[in-house]
């Protein structure tokens, strides 16, 4: 928090005389400390009181999406595709390891990107994520597998 919203008088500053010092931005240190605070109650939740804590963004969200449904006059809908390219790692070797991160490595996935609430695998490798989409606090889930639709291989561009 800066000084004016503590409502320091003008010129207040706090210098460190004797213990340690590191060099970083007030705003790295906050964001490192604001990582710390939010994992930390992400941590004592856990995934199922998280989700109901955020049951009533999801709700809304749900009304969002269901009206962005309703509205596609023409019915035409394209997979969302990210295309990555990563040195050093191949799909193949991608999908195992980000399913371990999902089914045993819970905590590195949320803390990965503040916005991630809930990652959850199950036996088959499906994954349950609540996350923002946009301001939308979003519950989706994600198959990987070979594309199995028609428009799924349409989408498709080979390179």
């Amino acid at each position: 928090m800066s000084s004016q919203v503590l409502e320091f008088p003008a010129g207040y500053a706090a210098n460190v005389k004797l213990g340690p010092t590191v060099s970083g931005t007030a705003g790295e240190y906050e964001l490192r400390f604001a990582r710390r605070a939010l994992q930390r109650i992400k941590d004592r939740l856990g995934l199922e009181a998280t989700e109901q804590l955020l049951q009533p963004d999801i709700d809304e969200s749900n009304e969002f999406w269901r009206n962005v449904l309703a509205e596609n006059t023409t019915g035409d809908f394209k997979p969302a595709r990210v295309e990555l390219s990563i040195d050093g790692l191949t799909m193949q070797g991608f999908l195992p390891w980000f399913r371990n991160r999902c089914q045993h490595k819970v905590p590195y996935m949320l803390a990965g990107q503040p916005e991630h609430w809930v990652v959850r695998s199950d036996e088959q490798g499906n994954e349950k994520m609540i996350e923002n989409l946009g301001p939308w606090v979003s519950r989706f889930f994600i198959k990987f597998e070979a594309p199995s639709q028609p428009f799924q291989k349409r989408d498709i561009h080979v390179r």
